[in-house]
């Protein structure tokens, strides 16, 4: 996690005011214990609308309107 202690797997414990935040979100998977960063919710969402039959099935959205 980005947000978090200084132990090996930051984010064990919420964030709170004064808990270190790293330095480049985007290399990071989790923003605390709960929530992914800004970038993995961008990777869901494409791969949502425009993923292959492999990532989500039966169809994509934008096939929806195709």
């Amino acid at each position: 996690a980005c947000c978090g202690s200084v132990t090996r797997y930051k984010g064990f414990w919420p964030c709170r005011p004064k808990t270190p935040v790293c330095e480049d979100r985007d290399s990071y998977i989790f923003w605390d214990p709960f929530h992914p960063t800004e970038r993995v919710h961008k990777i869901i969402s494409q791969r949502s609308l425009f993923g292959s039959p492999s990532e989500i099935s039966p169809i994509n959205l934008s096939q929806i309107y195709s």
